[in-house]
């Protein structure tokens, strides 16, 4: 009879140790995951883009990599705004967007409107202001992204025929000497 409880409470004990470590077991692995998913997006979250107001009155964009790594395959698609000169035009959303080979690590590049003077034509001002409206690139691992006006960062990609369209750097002149003229960046890979 002394050996049937001490069976059966041995049962119970091993059932609950086993219960348990199941549920740390299950917890770690929960917590692997979720420092995965920070780890995967790390590169991603130094890389942005913001208006900077110029001196005539309009704004162009500074596109940021504070990553120690290089991102790749970077597109921008932007919106000009006219400015206080041109009351009548309208914003103009460009469909194609600029493309950027690659972006080197700890890097800035200023985009004036001027940039895309070409592109806009008789609506072009001194005082167009650009906004960054979706934001494309590749991490150093391959992994796409995107980055909307928002801020909000997500996996994603442009659509092929918009990327056939874009304006990319290697033949844009305008483009091309901004991005070669990128500055370093300051506290490179950090979050401040």
């Amino acid at each position: 009879m002394l050996t049937g409880i001490a069976a059966v409470a041995g049962l119970l004990f091993t059932g609950i140790s086993t219960y348990y470590g199941s549920r740390t077991a299950r917890d770690q692995l929960e917590q692997s995951v979720q420092d995965a998913n920070v780890s995967d997006s790390r590169q991603a979250e130094q890389v942005t883009v913001w208006p900077r107001r110029e001196k005539n009155g309009g704004a162009g964009l500074v596109l940021t990599n504070r990553s120690p790594a290089p991102v790749s395959d970077v597109y921008l698609r932007i919106s000009a705004i006219p400015g206080a000169s041109d009351r009548n035009a309208e914003p103009v959303h460009l469909g194609p967007a600029l493309s950027i080979r690659a972006l080197a690590p700890c890097s800035t590049v200023f985009l004036p409107a001027s940039v895309i003077r070409a592109e806009l034509g008789p609506v072009w001002t001194p005082d167009t202001a650009l906004e960054a409206r979706t934001l494309w690139f590749r991490d150093a691992q391959g992994r796409r992204w995107r980055r909307e006006p928002t801020g909000e960062l997500e996996g994603g990609w442009i659509s092929p025929e918009e990327a056939r369209r874009s304006h990319s750097n290697q033949w844009h002149a305008a483009l091309r000497k901004q991005v070669t003229g990128a500055r370093p960046v300051e506290h490179c890979g950090s979050d401040a």
